[in-house]
């Protein structure tokens, strides 16, 4: 089975300097090898684009919605199915984790 790569973020809070950094990394490691999936765990939300669009790296986002995101038609929990795992996409903060 081929490796899979899952980038994971959240709680960027607006801190768009260190999500730069990552979002130029992301698309190194895309253009070399890909990335399979990319989640984003809360709180933050609207950076994301900001981020695509300041350094042209974009992916199918999986987003769930953290207590400081108000975008109510995104999720509290979502389930995200890749290379034979399922993993559960939260938060945490309703879940006290």
């Amino acid at each position: 089975m081929p490796t899979q790569r899952l980038l994971v973020l959240s709680d960027t809070h607006g801190h768009t300097r260190a999500l730069e950094a990552v979002f130029k990394w992301a698309k190194d490691i895309s253009q070399s090898s890909g990335i399979n999936a990319a989640v984003f765990l809360g709180d933050g939300v609207s950076d994301l684009s900001y981020g695509e669009r300041t350094t042209g790296f974009s992916c199918d986002w999986k987003m769930v919605r953290g207590n400081m995101d108000f975008d109510f038609s995104l999720p509290l929990i979502d389930i995200l199915h890749i290379g034979g795992n399922r993993f559960v996409l939260s938060h945490g903060h309703r879940s006290d984790v």
